[in-house]
């Protein structure tokens, strides 16, 4: 994972075309993003242009994630894999503890100006961002006026000065740093480990899970509206289903009915039609029975 905030919600298809190319098909929507590979390290450079015959070849990932393959992997022409890196997120999800109490609310950081300086140098962030070894690690920002700071206590270490502007992001051992203001000269700003007697009053992580809910996430969508568009997405698609079991059941029942109309027997339509052969048996039986008599009547008389 290299950018959350580009996340596509979609399975990938790779597709070398080569053993040194190919494409990554989002398979959402069948985009392709074509690629170079080097077999000798295993990397994957992608197309960043909008829509060329081939490259250039820059990009290191692809909504916000990146591929590679063990060096010296060898890679043929029809070779593919299907990348599913969200199939199981939903699985996974487990309870790593049961009491409120046990949630770390602190920061493990924590970040001051010295009492001596004289600029009107202040915090505006301070945010973990990842747990490096070295983040507790203490690191001083030594000013040189307005313009510049030194680094003390970063790993690796930072030669030379660094150019300064209020409100840009300063990075080191796992954590990012912003600051407001102008410094004076030989002002001093630390970063080290949150003390022990302000733990309890820190709630910087907690501030950061709250930040989450306006983090853009998938479709560069914040959270909270991306788990809106879910339930309606869920409500549109159970509702379409339920519409459609409906009219599916209309149907079948039409189809019957008219299958019935044709091949099936009407129980009183066949009575009646037995009753009226049942009568017009007897009033032919009754006329021949008639001939029968004029016949025989007949003939005495003539006798």
């Amino acid at each position: 994972i290299s950018d959350a905030t580009q996340f596509q919600a979609s399975d990938y298809e790779v597709n070398f075309s080569s053993t040194t190319a190919g494409s990554i098909t989002r398979r959402s929507d069948n985009t392709p993003i074509k690629f170079s590979y080097t077999p000798a390290t295993g990397a994957f450079l992608f197309q960043t242009a909008t829509d060329p015959a081939a490259g250039p070849f820059t990009g290191t990932s692809f909504d916000g994630l990146s591929v590679s393959l063990a060096a010296n992997t060898a890679a043929a022409s029809g070779d593919r894999f299907l990348l599913k890196p969200f199939s199981a997120a939903a699985r996974d999800i487990s309870r790593e503890f049961s009491s409120p109490r046990a949630l770390a609310m602190a920061s493990r950081i924590a970040g001051s100006t010295a009492t001596s300086n004289t600029g009107s140098l202040s915090l505006s962030k301070l945010q973990a961002l990842s747990d490096d070894p070295n983040l507790a690690a203490t690191v001083t920002l030594t000013f040189n006026g307005a313009g510049t700071f030194t680094v003390a206590g970063a790993v690796p270490a930072v030669a030379g000065p660094i150019n300064y502007t209020p409100g840009q992001a300063i990075t080191y051992n796992g954590w990012s740093l912003t600051l407001q203001g102008a410094p004076s000269v030989n002002d001093t700003f630390t970063v080290q480990a949150q003390p022990a007697a302000y733990r309890n009053l820190n709630a910087g992580n907690a501030n950061e899970m709250w930040s989450l809910g306006t983090k853009p996430m998938f479709d560069e969508a914040a959270m909270t509206d991306g788990y809106a568009g879910l339930l309606s997405q869920i409500g549109i698609r159970s509702q379409s289903a339920n519409y459609a079991a409906e009219v599916s059941s209309t149907i079948a029942a039409n189809l019957e009915r008219d299958r019935t109309s044709v091949a099936g027997v009407n129980l009183d339509e066949e009575a009646a039609k037995l009753l009226q052969y049942q009568q017009a048996y007897q009033a032919s039986a009754k006329m021949i029975q008639i001939a029968q008599s004029v016949f025989d009547t007949l003939l005495q008389t003539l006798r």
